[in-house]
Order: structure tokens, then sequence, then C-alpha cells
């Protein structure tokens, strides 16, 4: 379902819509490596800045912004109700938490809460990524320096989004697993995580069939003509 949909999804990484989604104030402050995949973003009216209307590159993306982010790039609605004691009904992140739980991207904290106010760290963006765009594959974490750092809920979808190239370690080869997101960080991932639903070799393997097929009937077609001859 999400594989499906997410090719054609919008996100957005500033949450609460208080400024125009058409531009935001401070995008000369974002990164040179995240600038695209932000503008991008913003070309496609899906970032939308704070009350001042900046989107604050360099903060980080907060559980509930994400799964409003998620909620509002899929089109997800709820199909089911949720039950956490700290997401209370008609708070403005409640139905965005709701339909990204209800859909398997994200999950509670334990003992019952969600923690919407909470940091989203870059092993739980991986997980939610991997989810929402059902990726697949492995790749080895070996070569990372703080490959140890990774932990166990957070390994596999890691090994996935490492190999999908949605994560890569910093420039001194750590992959800072459990540090928090930043908002660039996180619309540069989608943009990454959109890039890989689409697979280059099934593209080029599917390719070359349609051209088989299509030379197998031509040659048909000139031999049949070529015998009414």
């Amino acid at each position: 379902l999400f594989a499906t949909t997410a090719t054609a999804a919008l996100v957005a990484s500033a949450i609460v819509p208080v400024a125009s989604a058409a531009e935001v104030n401070d995008i000369n402050s974002v990164a040179s490596y995240a600038k695209d995949a932000v503008q991008d973003l913003v070309d496609r009216g899906v970032i939308e800045g704070d009350a001042k209307g900046n989107f604050n590159p360099r903060n980080s993306v907060t559980r509930a912004e994400a799964a409003t982010i998620f909620a509002k790039a899929l089109d997800l609605e709820a199909t089911g109700s949720i039950n956490f004691s700290d997401v209370k009904s008609g708070l403005w992140y409640y139905d965005a938490i709701a339909a990204a739980v209800s859909n398997g991207i994200f999950q509670g904290q334990g003992a019952g809460k969600f923690n919407p106010s909470g940091n989203l760290t870059r092993s739980e963006a991986a997980v939610i990524y991997v989810n929402a765009f059902g990726l697949e594959g492995s790749d080895d974490l070996s070569s990372f320096k703080d490959a140890s750092a990774v932990k166990a809920w957070a390994k596999e979808a890691i090994q996935i989004a490492v190999a999908n190239g949605v994560l890569k370690g910093d420039d001194k080869g750590n992959l800072n697993p459990n540090a928090n997101i930043t908002k660039q960080d996180f619309a540069v991932m989608f943009a990454r995580a959109e890039a890989a639903v689409v697979d280059p070799a099934t593209n080029l393997k599917d390719a070359l069939e349609d051209l088989k097929t299509d030379s197998e009937k031509l040659v048909e077609k000139v031999t049949a003509e070529n015998v009414a001859a």
C-alpha cells in the first residue's frame, strides 16, 4: 500500500501550518547538501514555515510532527482508534498520529505512551521511512564506526535504509543512529526514499524483456509475410 502511494506522495517538514507553503524565509540557511531536497518540497507546496515563516532547518523533528508529515504526505486516514495517554482527542496532532499508527508507520514507545513532543531519532526515521515506502533489501553495517550503537529494534530497518541509500553515514564514517534528526535531513531522507521506490535494475530488466518481446514479434511478422509472398 505505502510503496504504491509513496511514489506520488508529498511531504512537509514543519507542521502546524501558519505560514505560506509556497516559500520559507530562511531557505538560504539550509545546508548545501540538503537545499535541493528542501527546495523541491517547498516548490511542491508541502513545507511550511513557523509563525515567522521560517523552516528552521537544523531544528529537530518531533514525533508528532513526523506523524503529521506522513499523514499529510500519504493522505492517510485512521483505520482504528488509538489509546495513548499522552495523545488526547482534539489536539492538532491527534488525527495524524492515529492515522500513522493505524497504518503501521508508527508505534508507541511503551507504557501506553506515544511521546508526541519527543524528538525523532535517526533510527526512528529509518523505521518510518522503510514502513511508509515499503523498502526492502539489506546491507552490512560493519563499515560504519558506530555500528555497535545501532539498537536491536532498529537494526533491520537501518540495514534496509542503508541498502536503499536513504540513510548514509557522515564524513567521519558514523551513522549516528541515536542522534536526533534535523528537519533538513528529514527532507533529504524523503527525497532518497522517494527515489528508492523505483528500482533502476528492475526497470532495465523490464525494458529488456519488452525489447525481446517486440523483436520476437517483428521476426514472426517478417517470417509470416515472407511465407505469404
